[in-house]
């Protein structure tokens, strides 16, 4: 366990900021009155940081919480089969008894609510889990690097042409490719083209 910081304020500060709450609520919070310059440079101390990730680790910790854990629970919601909760009986859809249902599908299932129109079973987002696994398995390129050395005359004089189809890039180079010519249209102002 890390030690509080010496500075009341400041531990309050970071506690308040570690729990989700903006700086300016932090710094209210801690007994200042609110300055939202001066809640940022506290922020942004380097104490401070340092004290807002150590409590945020002990929470996880505390809580159980771990990057495998979350990984678990996203795929299953992402990958559990809806239609293990329920089963077609003389064409009527019927829910399952949930003492069947496997810890997946249990998982997967956000709310359940009985109404006018029968039971209805809620799901959590298959597609917002999924993004979610891809973009911390690093399937998706969000950011690209494009590095291009064109000096500026290549830039102008070749913006024209790129945009006709007249470069092309060979073993990792753009070079300039004549642009074909188009055949001679031999019916045009022809009279005895019929």
């Amino acid at each position: 366990m890390a030690w509080p910081l010496k500075n009341q304020r400041h531990e309050k500060f970071a506690q308040a900021v570690a729990e989700g709450k903006t700086n300016v609520q932090a710094y209210v919070i801690a007994g200042y009155k609110e300055n939202i310059g001066n809640a940022s440079t506290l922020a942004c101390r380097p104490e401070i940081k340092e004290r807002v990730n150590q409590i945020k680790v002990e929470a996880a910790a505390a809580a159980q919480v771990t990057v495998r854990r979350v990984v678990t629970e996203l795929a299953r919601v992402a990958f559990t089969d809806i239609t293990e909760a329920m089963e077609i009986i003389d064409g009527k859809v019927r829910i399952k008894d949930t003492a069947q249902w496997s810890a997946n599908l249990r998982a997967a299932v956000a709310e359940i609510s009985d109404g006018r129109e029968g039971v209805r079973i809620k799901f959590h987002s298959k597609s917002q889990a999924i993004e979610t696994l891809a973009r911390h398995l690093s399937m998706y390129r969000d950011n690209v690097d494009l590095n291009v050395n064109v000096n500026l005359a290549d830039l102008v004089n070749g913006s024209y042409s790129l945009e006709r189809g007249e470069l092309q890039i060979r073993n990792g180079r753009m070079i300039e490719v004549k642009a074909a010519q188009p055949a001679p249209n031999n019916d045009v102002g022809n009279k005895d083209s019929k």
